[in-house]
């Protein structure tokens, strides 16, 4: 029996492919061997992080950053520096780097010079300042970072920040004027494990918090929504039964929670909370979850901001990037449909042989994907083999004359 199947409808067409929405991959100088890796067709932006000066104002990254430039350029995305951090130059003996550096405006006027020289020297688009901790409390921090602001856009150059919302640290040390110079900001909304908060094991993963935090800025704020990135972890934090003199190997990529037998049976891909052997509970983003705060981002934000990409896998599993490129195409699917005329695929469902029947107009290609958006065959015949497929839900988009319609059918 022929049956006809309509259109796929979508409820809302996803707006990923829109020019202001971002797509925002850190990448640490310790992770870039997998720079030239990335799924650049979800990515806008890479944030090369972190550089940071020497006590004369001096800018140094420890990896090759015109290989950095150059590698992120010819995949058509945006290469931009970080400085800051959350290590020594934030939090530890470094400080005083910047306690000195941003002192007075002297010194501040020559450092930003040489900030500038560092940016234009090797061809980068912008900077990140992810300044945090007691260089984020210091006193001249706003100052400096409004005349950074000022000396960036002057060369029409891209500023940004990633800035934590809530707690006694982020964004309650930034003015609001500092905050309006900033061509668009990042939620860290995600979190780890140490002294201060083992015992407590909050989940500082989830969408509540990373639309919480988005809503401080569009709401409480007032900020434009497309300035807003919302930030998505691709690490875990377990939490120990007991305190660590070191919480370093207790928040791993997700690439080793999946790869680790005692969560196999748990559904690491589809689960936000593991168990360890142990009973500890271990805190992740399903693809899920991932999909429900990228949905959120496009509604409500300006795009999705990753901490960090080279955390993803890279041996031929589960890829985080990957997955949310196929769902970005699944929801796009409805954007690229146009014409009227009555389309047509059986039989539905399909035991290996679809055939495509569009009346009187002449088929010029078709292509097939899975339910998660990904291309998995191209073709311009009338029938349909699909006997390599596994069974399941899949979409057939099909051109014909200047028309184009995105089906359903299932392979059983």
């Amino acid at each position: 029996m022929k049956l006809k199947l309509l259109p796929l409808l979508l409820l809302f067409t996803f707006n990923m492919l829109a020019q202001d929405y971002k797509g925002v991959a850190y990448m640490p100088s310790y992770r870039m061997a997998n720079l030239s890796s990335l799924n650049y067709n979800l990515i806008t932006h890479v944030m090369a992080s972190f550089a940071n000066p020497d006590d004369n104002g001096n800018m140094s990254f420890d990896y090759d950053i015109d290989y950095f430039v150059t590698t992120v350029h010819n995949n058509n995305a945006k290469a931009v520096v970080s400085i800051g951090g959350g290590g020594d130059f934030s939090w530890g003996s470094k400080v005083v780097i910047y306690e000195n550096l941003l002192k007075t405006q002297a010194s501040r006027t020559s450092f930003i010079a040489k900030i500038m020289n560092y940016l234009r020297d090797h061809k980068l688009d912008g900077l990140d300042n992810d300044i945090e901790g007691n260089a984020l409390a210091l006193s001249t921090f706003n100052v400096f970072s409004q005349e950074l602001g000022d000396s960036i856009h002057a060369q029409g150059l891209e500023y940004s920040a990633a800035i934590g919302v809530g707690g006694s640290w982020g964004v309650n040390y930034w003015d609001d004027a500092t905050l309006h110079k900033l061509d668009f900001m990042m939620t860290m909304s995600y979190g780890g494990v140490g002294s201060w908060n083992w015992n407590i094991k909050n989940d500082d993963h989830t969408f509540a918090k990373m639309k919480k935090d988005m809503e401080f800025f569009t709401v409480t704020k007032n900020i434009s929504k497309d300035k807003v990135i919302g930030g998505i972890p691709f690490y875990s934090v377990e939490f120990p039964s007991s305190p660590q003199s070191n919480y370093n190997g207790y928040m791993k990529t997700i690439c080793s929670i999946y790869n680790d037998p005692q969560f196999a049976g748990q559904d690491p891909i589809h689960s936000d909370t593991l168990y360890t052997t142990g009973g500890n509970p271990v805190y992740i983003n399903s693809i899920q979850t991932i999909q429900k705060k990228m949905d959120y981002c496009n509604d409500f934000g300006g795009g999705v901001m990753i901490w960090e990409a080279g955390q993803d896998c890279y041996d031929g599993s589960v890829s985080l990037l990957d997955s949310m490129y196929a769902y970005k195409q699944a929801k796009s699917l409805n954007a690229m449909e146009t014409g009227v005329t009555e389309v047509s695929v059986y039989p539905n469902p399909s035991s290996g042989l679809l055939t495509i029947q569009t009346g009187n107009s002449a088929l010029l290609n078709y292509t097939v994907f899975d339910a998660l958006g990904k291309a998995l065959k191209k073709g311009s015949e009338q029938v349909v083999l699909l006997n390599k497929l596994s069974p399941g839900t899949y979409f057939i988009r099909i051109l014909f004359s200047e028309e184009q319609k995105t089906l359903k059918f299932i392979l059983e």
